[in-house]
């Protein structure tokens, strides 16, 4: 049985990473470098959740959570 996130080519960083690692397998390094990433605490996403639940506003919308800082 397979517990957790099962890596692949179009999923998380995190997963991809933590799985080759633990297999013994080379991390595997895709594009040409200059990608970067955002990362948010759990908290923040459940307040934006939580936010998005209660306003009217956001009805019918598409939103993107995400701390807007770029990590390289």
């Amino acid at each position: 049985m397979v517990q957790g996130e099962v890596p692949g080519k179009y999923r998380n960083v995190i997963p991809n990473f933590m799985y080759c690692a633990m297999n013994g397998q080379a991390l595997p390094i895709t594009g040409d470098g200059t990608e970067t990433r955002d990362w948010a605490y759990v908290d923040d996403v459940v307040r934006g959740l939580l936010a998005m639940g209660i306003e009217e506003k956001a009805i019918g919308e598409a939103f993107n959570l995400g701390s807007g800082k770029n990590t390289e």
